[in-house]
C-alpha cells in the first residue's frame, strides 16, 4: 500500500564494496547494478514504494523485503527518485559505480497508510508486456539461456570472457545475479498488479477484470518457467501488500513453481480471447506454454512423467489453428509482423545496442560483437548422406535444407565487400541479422511458434504411444518445409529411442538460435554427453561442466539476505 509519511526521516548508505567476479563478459563490462532497500523506523521493510531514475532505466516498485535493483545499468550519477504517495516523492543523487556493489538503503519514520489512486490497468499492462524486452534483450540472451554452454555454439574467448559458457561460475556470478534479479523486479511488479486486482474486484464484485488478471498470470509464468529452468529451486514471490514479511514463510522448490506456473496457464485459457495478434498474451498462447510447460517437467530432473499425456492433450488443442510458413527465412523477416507461425514473440520497438540481435549474430565484418562461434559438428548437422564439406569450402554452396542458409553466415564483410568465407571457423551464426538494416536491425523475438508446437507433439506422443503416424507426420511436415520435398522425411521403423533422437536433432536445426536446445538436453538427460563430446572435439576449449551445473546457483547476496533460502546442491 501506497503511504504518507506525516513526519519524514531518510538516511542514506551507499556501500561501495568491489566485487569478486572479474570474468564480466564484454558484453557487460560497461553495466552494473543499484540496490535499494527501504526499512520503517523499526527496521522493518516497507513495500510498494514506486521507485525510479533519471536518467531513466525502469520504474520499479519495493518488494516484500522492502527491495528493488536496477540491473544491467551504466555507470554514472543519476537522481533516484521514490514515490511516497500520489502527492509526496522523495529524490536523492547518487553515484552508481562499475564493478561495484552499489546499496542504498532509506529508513523511514513514523508512517501513516493513505489510500492509493485507482490503477490504470490498460496502461499498467501495456508497461509490463514493454518490460520483457528486458528479458529477452539479446546481450541477455546470447550470454545465458540461448544455446550457449551446447553443442551449436561457443563463445569467442577474443571477443568476450566464456565463462557462462564454459560453466565457470559461482554464486557470486554478476550474470546470473542480473538475470535473477530482472525477473524477480518484473514479477513483483506483475503481483502488485494481482494486488490491486483482488482489491477492486473486492470492493466491486461486479469488475469485469478476469482478461487483465489472465495477461497477467500468463506473463508471470513465462518469466516463473525462465526461472525454474534455469535456477531449479528458485523463490515464489507473493506479494502481500504488508510490513510483516516473514524470512521464514520464504516458499522456494521446483515442483511448487511448477505447481504455481500450471495454476497461472490454466486460469489464462479460462479467460484469455483467441489469438489476433502474437506480440499479445491469447487462449492458443495459454495453451502452446502449458503444453511446453508440461513437456519440460514430464523430463528430467522432476520426471513427472504423467505430463507427457497432459503436454500432447495441450498441443493438440492448437494443431489446427497454426500452420507453417511456407518459407523458413520469412519467419524472421523484419517485415513478418503476424504471419501464420508466431504464437507469441517480444516485440522491440527501439533501436539500441542492447535491443538489436544483429549486434551479436550475424557474418563477421558486420556485427559490433563477434561472440559467438558455430561448433562444425552442428555445421555438418544439416548436410544429408550425399552432402559434404572440404576445406576450403567451394562455393556456391547447394545443400538441400533450406534452414541452412537462414541460420548460418558463410561470407564475411572485408572492406565493405561481401566475400566468401572459405574456413568453416570464419562462419557465424545467421538467424537474427537484419541484412537489410545491418546490426542497427531491430527483430523481434519468438517465443512460441508452430514448428516447435509440432516437434513437441511428436517427442510427446512418441513417449505417450511409440513413433506411430501421428507422431511421424508431425516432423515430416517441418522436414518437408526444410527440404521442399517427401524425399527426406524419417525412415520408417524407427525405434523409441531412435524416433526420440531425430526429434532432437529436427529441434537443433529448426529452432537454432532461439535458446530451446539447453533445455531440450537437460529435459532428456543428454546435456553431459553432448559436452563430454563437444570437449573432445575441441580441445582448446573445454566446458568444465559437472552434473549439478545443470542448473545455476541461488544468488548469494539473496542467501545473505534471507538466510532461510536454500543453495542448490553443488554450489
Amino acid at each position: 500500500m501506497i503511504r504518507r509519511l506525516s513526519f519524514l526521516f531518510f538516511t542514506l548508505f551507499l556501500i561501495s564494496a568491489c566485487t569478486n567476479d572479474d570474468d564480466n563478459p564484454d558484453t557487460e563490462e560497461n553495466s552494473t547494478s543499484l540496490t535499494i532497500r527501504i526499512i520503517d523506523g523499526d527496521k522493518d521493510p516497507v513495500p510498494n514504494i514506486e521507485i525510479y531514475t533519471e536518467p531513466k532505466t525502469q520504474t520499479l516498485r519495493t518488494n516484500s523485503k522492502g527491495i528493488v535493483r536496477f540491473v544491467n545499468i551504466s555507470p554514472g550519477t543519476y537522481t533516484v527518485f521514490m514515490n511516497v504517495s500520489d502527492y509526496y516523492s522523495f529524490e536523492v543523487e547518487v553515484e552508481v559505480r562499475l564493478d561495484e556493489d552499489n546499496f542504498l538503503e532509506f529508513s523511514t519514520l513514523d508512517i501513516d497508510p493513505v489510500e492509493e489512486s485507482p490503477l490504470d490497468f490498460g496502461e499498467f499492462l501495456s508497461n509490463v508486456y514493454a518490460n520483457l524486452q528486458e528479458i529477452y534483450k539479446p546481450h541477455y540472451f546470447v550470454n545465458t539461456w540461448g544455446d550457449i554452454g551446447a553443442d551449436m555454439i561457443y563463445v569467442n574467448p577474443n571477443a568476450a570472457d566464456p565463462m557462462m559458457d564454459r560453466y565457470s561460475f559461482d554464486s557470486n556470478n554478476s550474470i546470473i545475479s542480473l538475470i535473477w534479479d530482472e525477473h524477480y523486479n518484473q514479477i513483483n511488479d506483475i503481483n502488485y498488479g494481482l494486488n490491486k486486482l483482488y482489491e477492486t474486484r473486492a470492493e466491486k464484485p461486479e469488475s469485469q477484470l478476469e482478461v487483465f488478471e489472465s495477461e497477467l498470470r500468463f506473463l508471470r509464468a513465462l518469466l516463473y518457467f525462465n526461472l525454474v529452468k534455469r535456477f531449479g529451486n528458485p523463490l515464489i514471490a507473493e506479494y502481500s501488500g504488508t510490513l510483516d514479511y516473514d524470512p521464514s514463510a520464504t516458499i522456494q522448490g521446483g515442483n511448487e513453481l511448477y505447481d504455481l506456473i500450471i495454476s497461472d496457464l490454466l486460469f489464462a485459457q479460462d479467460y484469455l480471447p483467441p489469438f489476433e495478434q502474437a506480440d499479445k498474451a491469447s487462449l492458443e498462447a495459454a495453451q502452446a506454454l502449458l503444453g511446453k510447460v508440461y513437456l519440460q517437467s514430464a523430463g528430467f530432473p522432476l520426471k513427472r512423467v504423467e505430463n507427457y499425456a497432459k503436454a500432447l492433450e495441450q498441443l493438440n488443442k492448437i494443431e489446427a489453428s497454426f500452420e507453417l510458413e511456407n518459407n523458413y527465412a520469412s519467419i524472421f523477416n523484419r517485415g513478418n509482423t503476424n504471419g501464420n507461425e508466431i504464437i507469441f514473440k517480444i516485440e522491440f520497438e527501439e533501436s539500441n545496442e542492447h535491443n538489436t540481435y544483429g549486434n551479436y549474430w550475424g557474418p563477421q565484418g558486420t556485427v559490433l560483437h563477434d561472440i559467438l562461434l558455430l561448433n562444425q559438428d552442428y555445421i555438418f548437422s544439416y548436410l544429408t548422406e550425399e552432402e559434404q564439406f572440404e576445406q576450403p569450402v567451394t562455393f556456391p554452396i547447394d545443400l538441400k535444407d533450406s534452414r541452412f542458409y537462414t541460420n548460418i553466415a558463410t561470407f564475411k564483410l572485408v572492406n565493405g565487400e561481401e566475400v566468401n568465407a572459405e574456413a568453416l571457423v570464419d562462419w557465424r551464426p545467421y538467424k537474427f541479422f537484419d541484412s537489410a538494416a545491418g546490426n542497427s536491425g531491430v527483430l523481434d523475438f519468438p517465443v512460441l511458434r508452430y514448428a516447435d508446437i509440432l516437434l513437441m507433439i511428436a517427442e510427446a506422443e512418441n513417449r505417450v504411444n511409440g513413433p506411430t503416424m501421428k507422431a511421424y507426420d508431425a516432423v515430416n511436415e517441418v522436414r518437408r518445409r526444410a527440404y521442399g520435398s517427401t524425399s527426406y522425411d524419417l525412415p520408417a521403423n524407427l525405434t523409441t529411442t531412435e524416433f526420440l533422437e531425430a526429434v532432437l536433432s529436427e529441434r537443433k536445426k529448426e529452432l537454432s538460435h532461439e535458446g530451446h536446445r539447453k533445455d531440450d538436453l537437460i529435459r532428456t538427460e543428454n546435456l553431459a554427453d553432448i559436452i563430454a563430446a563437444f570437449n573432445e572435439d575441441n580441445p582448446n576449449y573445454q566446458r568444465n561442466f559437472e552434473d549439478y551445473k545443470y542448473i545455476w546457483p541461488i544468488p548469494q547476496r539473496d542467501i545473505s539476505i534471507n538466510p532461510y533460502i536454500k543453495q542448490n546442491p553443488g554450489y
